[in-house]
C-alpha cells in the first residue's frame, strides 16, 4: 500500500479481479524472485453484442449475394432479348423490377442491423477501455 501505483490499483472500484505470479529469475545479472499482479474486470460486466443479430447479419449477407447473382443472370436474359412476345419481354422485365425491389428492402434492414450491432460493438469496446 506504500507504493501509489499499487494503492490505486488495489482500492480502484472497476478492478474487482487479479491475478498474481511469482517466479525465480534473472534481473541485472542476479538470480531473483519476480512477483507480478494484474488488477482487471471479468468481461461479463461488459454487454456484449447480439450473437443473433451477427447471425441474423451473415444470413442476410448470403441471401444478397444470391439475390444479386439471380438478378445479374435476369438482367442479362432481359439485354438479350430473345423473347418471342412484347408481353415475355415486359414479364421479364416486371419479374426483375419486382426482384430488385425485394433486394433494396432486404438491403435497407440488413444496414439498419449493422447499425444496432455496429452501437453495441462500440458500446463493448467503450466499457472494455472503461474497465481495463
Amino acid at each position: 500500500m506504500n507504493s501509489p501505483g499499487h494503492r490505486a490499483n488495489i482500492l480502484d472500484s472497476k478492478f474487482n479481479e487479479i491475478g498474481v505470479a511469482v517466479g525465480r529469475g534473472m534481473f541485472e545479472g542476479k538470480e531473483v524472485w519476480l512477483a507480478v499482479q494484474e488488477f482487471g474486470a471479468p468481461m461479463s460486466n461488459c454487454p456484449t453484442p447480439s450473437v443473433s443479430l451477427k447471425s441474423q447479419i451473415d444470413r442476410n449477407r448470403e441471401t444478397i449475394e444470391e439475390q444479386e447473382a439471380q438478378l445479374s443472370v435476369l438482367r442479362a436474359q432481359i439485354q438479350a432479348n430473345r423473347y418471342k412476345t412484347r408481353a415475355e419481354y415486359e414479364a421479364a422485365v416486371a419479374e426483375h423490377n419486382t426482384r430488385a425491389e425485394q433486394l433494396n428492402v432486404l438491403i435497407d434492414k440488413t444496414k439498419t442491423i449493422v447499425n444496432e450491432y455496429n452501437q453495441q460493438v462500440n458500446s463493448f469496446n467503450s466499457c472494455l477501455e472503461k474497465n481495463g
